[in-house]
């Protein structure tokens, strides 16, 4: 990442992060001895890119999850201030 030009300040934060990772799941991430979540986000970027060029039933009905999902955590933020681990 080095070679690449990857900001400096950059480099100083991975090798020390003590949480979770959340990316979109760059390879170059993955060297790095973290936990690691993948974003949500990008997921849903790559299944609209499905949607448009490769249509199937079962990309629609997992966007439909992921925002069931993303609804039903902020409906839980909303109410309480941690998700239990259960």
């Amino acid at each position: 990442m080095d070679a690449i030009g990857i900001p400096s300040w950059y480099l100083r934060i991975l090798p020390h992060l003590k949480g979770r990772a959340v990316h979109d799941a760059w390879p170059s991430y993955l060297k790095y001895n973290v936990k690691h979540a993948l974003c949500n986000a990008h997921h849903l970027r790559g299944l609209a890119f499905l949607q448009e060029r490769y249509p199937q039933g079962w990309v629609n009905e997992l966007v439909d999850l992921l925002m069931e999902m993303k609804e039903a955590v902020e409906t839980a933020r909303a109410i309480q201030r941690c998700l239990s681990q259960q």
